[in-house]
This record gives structure tokens, C-alpha cells and sequence, in this order.
């Protein structure tokens, strides 16, 4: 859903700067939010297995050190 919100302000935002130009609009951060959530989710098998990893491997040391 956040991802379908987003996309929406872009594009109105980029809408805005194209027939507004004239008056100062905010620099949009929908879009630059949008990129960087399609290249989190671009990760590789290996890259989710290390994730997964680090954070089983952070939460049983933890409790190990108790």
C-alpha cells in the first residue's frame, strides 16, 4: 500500500512541475523514496540468506551472553 501511495505523489508531483512551471515546487521526496524501496527489493537469494542470517545470528548471541 505505501508503495501505491508513493507512487501516486510522484506522479503528481511530477504533473505539478510540468504544467507549473512557473511557480516553485517542493522538491519531492516520493520518488527518490519509490526508487530506493524497488532496489531493496531487488535483493538476491544470497543477499536475503546473509540477512536472515545476521539477524539469527545477532539474536541468539544475545541471549547467549545473558
Amino acid at each position: 500500500m505505501k508503495k501505491v501511495n508513493l507512487f501516486f505523489r510522484c506522479a503528481a508531483d511530477k504533473i505539478k512541475k510540468k504544467f507549473f512551471k512557473a511557480e516553485k515546487n517542493d522538491i519531492s521526496h516520493a520518488c527518490v523514496e519509490l526508487q530506493n524501496l524497488e532496489a531493496e527489493s531487488k535483493l538476491t537469494a544470497d543477499e536475503k540468506e546473509r540477512e536472515e542470517y545476521a539477524q539469527n545470528y545477532n539474536i541468539t548471541t544475545r541471549w547467549q551472553t545473558v
